[in-house]
């Protein structure tokens, strides 16, 4: 490895999704009793709907 390219930032994967899951909790359809656990108390809004 050359000193140039300890610097380079590391390359994106195409399994981010699963590498960074826990920020998706709320929305994955196979962890129902995890989206209600996150859900807010007083109920739906408009700015809830963030995908």
């Amino acid at each position: 490895m050359t000193p140039d390219n300890r610097f380079q930032p590391p390359k994106a994967t195409p399994c981010a999704p699963t590498r960074y899951r826990h920020l998706f909790c709320a929305h994955a359809p196979c962890h129902p009793q995890r989206a209600r656990h996150h859900q807010r108390p007083h109920g739906p809004r408009p700015a809830d709907d963030r995908t």
